[in-house]
């Protein structure tokens, strides 16, 4: 059986409406994947608070004023010397490394921190700027005493 023009013309622009469904189906699909993405990347770069403000007011200004904020820096010393001992086994330094890092994340989520930035054995740290730090100050003093406080500023790193 064949088709008549009138069948075929509405076949045509079926046709064409389906495509036309489809691509757009796709472009919102990949908008919504780009806009996850950019949420993802927001949320790893900045504080919670600071990509909250920045995704439904991207057009604030973003700068606040913090009273009462302690920064902690820790530096392993003698972590050169360490590794160069241990030349034969960077699993095991890796390994090392990233347990104290996890450790550190998670005593820092526990006490209101902010994890500011790690980078190769430091590690730097905020807190009063998630929360103020007059609820946190008791649970930071009760930590200080889980991170050695040696003094020794001789680091060879």
């Amino acid at each position: 059986r064949t088709l008549s023009a009138r069948q075929l013309e509405l076949l045509r622009v079926l046709g064409h409406s389906v495509a036309t469904l489809l691509v757009e189906r796709r472009r919102r699909r990949v908008a919504e994947i780009q806009a996850a993405l950019s949420d993802a990347l927001l949320c790893l770069a900045m504080p919670a608070p600071v990509a909250h403000v920045l995704k439904v007011a991207p057009h604030q200004r973003v700068a606040h004023v913090y009273h009462n904020v302690s920064v902690v820096f820790l530096d392993l010393v003698g972590f050169t010397a360490f590794c160069q001992q241990r030349c034969d086994a960077p699993d095991a330094v890796f390994a090392l490394l990233d347990a104290l890092f996890v450790t550190l994340d998670r005593l820092a989520e526990r006490h209101d921190v902010l994890k500011i930035k790690v980078l190769g054995d430091g590690f730097m740290a905020c807190s009063g700027l998630l929360v103020p730090l007059h609820r946190v100050s008791r649970r930071r003093t009760s930590n200080a005493g889980s991170v050695s406080d040696d003094d020794d500023d001789d680091d060879d790193d």
